[in-house]
């Protein structure tokens, strides 16, 4: 079985990262209208996050967990050390904490979610996926060097 680079793991994770990026840039939610009142929608005047477009509350935060899990990834690389424990930790909980949020705006009918949200779980679940293949390729090389020698 062919092994894979370890500079595979950093193009991936700094592709995903992008990816989760714009997700976090673009809106998430929107509004559907609440009601009509002589044909002219009308809307609720809660907040609700990530009807906007650009970083907001969260987005910042989540951007530097983002830089870092980059700069982890590539420090890890070059060592002994799997980067895969970072990228299962980061990969599962923002996989979590999105998809929470994706079915808690599809299971209430006066919001419908945005390409930004279903992005950011699309990065999530691609940064759980690397994890788990860098954890098979640590574990298969741990096994391999202690049979070998």
């Amino acid at each position: 079985m062919r092994r894979v680079s370890r500079d595979n793991y950093v193009r991936a994770t700094a592709l995903l990262a992008a990816l989760a990026t714009v997700g976090l840039w673009l809106p998430w939610v929107t509004k559907l209208p609440a009601g009509y009142t002589q044909g002219q929608p009308y809307y609720t005047m809660e907040w609700v996050a990530g009807l906007d477009a650009g970083f907001q509350a969260i987005d910042v935060p989540a951007l530097i967990i983002l830089v870092l899990l980059v700069v982890v990834v590539a420090i890890l690389r070059s060592g002994q050390w799997s980067a895969a424990l970072p990228l299962l930790a980061v990969g599962a909980l923002s996989t979590w904490l999105t998809g929470n949020q994706l079915l808690g705006y599809r299971g209430v009918e006066r919001y419908a979610a945005q390409p930004g949200l279903y992005l950011l779980v699309a990065a999530s679940l691609g940064l759980f996926i690397v994890g788990v293949v860098a954890a098979s390729d640590w574990f298969r090389r741990k096994f391999q060097s202690t049979t070998a020698g």
